[in-house]
């Protein structure tokens, strides 16, 4: 059974799957009564309800089942919790709790514990998924289940089946992706569609005389496997994805349950989904996250779903941003990455691309893009804050690449959260204006701009950008000493046509881009005229400041801010005297105050083209 989540004196309400008619085993003190202590072992696990996007409906339940496969409700505090390094950090480990039975029994079911000590225990490191390691194979299987009295089938088989595609966007592609392909979903399925044995008012009902309805997880679960028991061997998979034909109790759910299936007893990793859940992938993605074992990330305004860098977390604006739909057309809205924090926390983290400032130190590094990375510079960084173990910042790039691009983070930045594992929501993102907006310019730090938290003596500069992500230095316990330069290096020269002819007319384009965290004023750029080519008369333009001159043309651009860019253009037509392939150049100089740079306008004409061999064997 399942109890609705409430508040005794500050204390979270937990949940984990309870047993059919399963009643915890209680050790009391010798007078006995439920006011007596109470010592439980067992598995502890989570699971995470969400409503729909949008709704900001969120629920965390916890339960502990023991060796024989009972379970009981706990009320666990988050000070008790706190020397084990928060509740997260207990998930899926064997644990012993004592405390006092409550007063609240709900259909025959025993009442919860309010816990008042808990413990981890050795063994707990013998949990399948007791350390946080998610890596390797992990095949998921969905099974469809419709209530007896719904015989609505939303989807075909064969949409699940091909939900877990090794190509864009399946569910395979998408977690190799986020993974840096430690893990994979290579074996996954769908059976189904199977009808339960009972109706929905089975399943969902009020369990607590709120006047609420609530999923039964236990009922849902044991009877929409069993029901796929006869075709499938639940020891191949790790995941259970339970796909229903009608809502549920109004809300999505992931997590994982200790279960006994095909004779194997385990924590397995499990989701409830309802239509609305399975339309859209990036639901299926956020609760498959919750299977790993990753909690929500938020800002910093007591809401659950407000960070737009993280799938666990706000998977669903990036899907109109920029009010133009970027949905697939079969699966609907997928979800970006997840943020660098929850990747560390679920080990995808490599040891080498994770960056620890020590105690007093001041370090300039260089971090890669946290999706789709093409360098092997540090892919987060971790500061941690002096007198605690469980409280840190982490620092991180964001590109517009790969499933960041396909549902579109806020934009290209360095993002920053304050961590506290303690938390039900570990992760907040800093955005410094505190408007409530994670996706405005207040959570994208960019170059030329420095985060300092004074209590924590903390300082991260943005130094630059570069072609992949972005410089950054630093400071714990130490100054940062924030050094910004204006960066011209990454301003492109191009031509149109890139092979003309003897005769023909040349575009030539200088894209001027500053990526570095400093202004740069006076800039000036001085472009020659390529080698036997004439300047095209009135053909030179710029989208900033003035040009002026012939042979060189002189371009006063002004002021130039961080990718702020500007495009100088000029035309000139090749000497028609040209006979043989040759190379034109003509010398660009990008000058401003404090510094230089000299690149060149290059361009083949009467270019031969190449032709490769093509070997069949």
């Amino acid at each position: 059974m399942k109890l609705q989540p409430f508040t005794v004196s500050s204390v979270l309400v937990v949940l984990m799957l309870l047993a059919p008619g399963a009643r915890a085993t209680r050790t009391e003190t010798p007078s006995g009564g439920l006011a007596n202590l109470v010592s439980l072992s067992g598995w502890l696990a989570v699971i995470w309800g969400d409503g729909p996007p949008g709704s900001n409906v969120n629920v965390e339940e916890y339960w502990l089942t023991d060796d024989n496969g009972q379970s009981t409700q706990l009320l666990l505090s988050e000070e008790l919790t706190k020397p084990w390094g928060g509740r997260l950090a207990l998930n899926q480990r064997r644990v012993t709790v004592e405390g006092k039975w409550t007063s609240i029994a709900v259909q025959g079911m025993d009442a919860a514990i309010l816990a008042q000590s808990i413990r981890l225990e050795a063994q707990s490191r013998l949990s399948p998924a007791g350390d946080h390691w998610v890596t390797g194979p992990q095949p998921w299987l969905s099974i469809l289940c419709k209530f007896s009295d719904v015989t609505a089938e939303p989807k075909p088989l064969s949409y699940f089946q091909g939900m877990y595609s090794e190509t864009y966007p399946g569910l395979d592609h998408y977690w190799r992706e986020l993974s840096y392909n430690m893990i994979n979903t290579v074996g996954s399925g769908a059976v189904g569609w199977y009808t339960l044995p009972h109706p929905r008012s089975y399943y969902v009902y009020d369990t607590n005389g709120d006047g609420k309805v609530d999923l039964d997880h236990i009922r849902a679960a044991n009877d929409c496997t069993a029901a796929a028991d006869p075709f499938v061997y639940f020891p191949g998979y790790v995941g259970i994805n339970l796909m229903f034909n009608f809502d549920l109790d109004g809300k999505a759910w992931g997590g994982s349950g200790y279960m006994t299936l095909d004779g194997v007893t385990k924590s397995w990793r499990l989701t409830w989904e309802p239509p609305w859940g399975y339309q859209n992938i990036g639901v299926i993605e956020h609760e498959m996250g919750h299977g790993f074992g990753m909690p929500h990330s938020s800002g910093a305004y007591g809401q659950t779903y407000d960070n737009e860098w993280d799938v666990m977390s706000d998977h669903s604006s990036g899907c109109w941003r920029g009010s133009v739909s970027h949905s697939d057309p079969v699966y609907g809205c997928m979800a970006q990455h997840t943020i660098a924090y929850h990747k560390d926390h679920v080990s995808w983290m490599p040891a080498g691309r994770k960056f620890v400032a020590a105690s007093g130190s001041r370090a300039t590094i260089t971090l890669e893009r946290l999706a789709l990375p093409s360098t092997s510079n540090y892919l987060m960084a971790r500061i941690p804050i002096p007198g605690s173990s469980t409280r840190f910042y982490t620092v991180e790039a964001r590109r517009l690449v790969g499933y960041d691009s396909h549902n579109p983070i806020p934009g290209e930045a360095v993002v920053i959260h304050e961590v506290d594992t303690t938390r039900e929501r570990p992760a907040y993102v800093v955005d410094v204006d505190n408007n409530g907006d994670t996706g405005d310019a207040g959570a994208m730090w960019l170059p030329g701009e420095v985060f300092s938290s004074t209590a924590n003596g903390v300082t991260v500069c943005v130094n630059s950008a570069t072609s992949t992500g972005f410089v950054v230095t630093i400071g714990q316990g130490a100054p940062a000493n924030c050094s910004f330069q204006a960066d011209f290096s990454f301003s492109a020269l191009q031509t149109s046509p890139a092979q003309p002819q003897a005769g023909q007319r040349i575009t030539l384009t200088t894209r001027l881009l500053n990526w570095g965290g400093a202004s740069a004023p006076g800039v000036t750029v001085t472009l020659t005229i390529l080698n036997d080519t004439a300047l095209v008369p009135g053909s030179a333009t710029t989208s900033q400041g003035a040009v002026t001159g012939s042979g060189p043309l002189v371009f006063n651009v002004g002021t130039m801010a961080y990718n702020q860019p500007v495009t100088l253009t000029f035309g000139v037509t090749v000497s028609a005297q040209i006979t043989s392939p040759t190379m034109l150049s003509g010398p660009v100089s990008i000058a401003w105050t404090g510094g230089s740079l000299a690149r060149a306008h290059t361009v083949i004409v009467n270019g031969l083209p190449v032709y490769l061999p093509i070997v069949i064997r």
